[in-house]
């Protein structure tokens, strides 16, 4: 039986293969298969590839690669089982699920508003030169799709008021749990001790 290998570890690799690594990581952790890398860099795949710590195949676009951490690289010392990425953890998660629903409903917004004016260009031509751009149908179709953007929307800005309300909630009684901690007789004897 042929022995062991020890494992590939990051001072093992030069600086090129370290960095493609850290972006297969970082994509791994947060839920991505493979990541796509330019075709230029298929030298550094394979150098991984032959040290079992990635796969990598072309990619669909031309001039593309697709590389997947192995098996290798899923293991210690590249990764950590109990890695929980910042933005997962803690308020920052909350806040950056709304700004997320912000950026939704202020795209939707905008593309509804694009859409209408559209609509209301091509009416207005149609008036003046007497000629149908569009037929009744694919008017229709426009309407359809335009009323369930704007339902979509409305989705979108209902659960941004509402997740805006809990974290507003949340910090006004934060606010009054620190402001009854203040006003409570073992706060302010202590505040009497400082002060005296």
């Amino acid at each position: 039986m042929a022995p062991r290998k020890p494992p590939v570890l990051p001072e093992d690799l030069t600086p090129l293969e370290a960095l493609m690594m850290e972006v297969l990581i970082a994509r791994w952790r947060l839920g991505e298969p493979y990541w796509t890398f330019p075709k230029s860099t298929r030298n550094i795949a394979q150098r991984l590839a032959d040290k079992r710590l990635v796969s990598w195949q072309s990619g669909v676009a031309e001039g593309t690669i697709h590389v997947t951490l192995g098996k290798a690289g899923t293991k210690p010392p590249w990764t950590d089982e109990n890695y929980t990425p910042p933005i997962l953890s803690g308020d920052r998660y909350a806040e950056g699920v709304e700004d997320g629903q912000r950026l939704i409903v202020g795209i939707l917004t905008q593309f509804l508003a694009n859409c209408e004016e559209t609509l209301l260009e091509i009416n207005e031509e149609e008036e003046t030169s007497k000629t149908k751009k569009m037929s009744q149908k694919d008017r229709r179709e426009a309407k359809g799709i335009l009323a369930g953007l704007s339902y979509a929307k409305a989705l979108a800005q209902e659960e941004l008021n509402r997740n805006t309300q809990e974290t507003y909630n949340k910090d006004t009684e934060l606010q009054e749990l620190l402001t009854g901690a203040a006003a409570s007789p073992t706060v302010r004897r202590a505040r009497v001790r400082k002060t005296t």
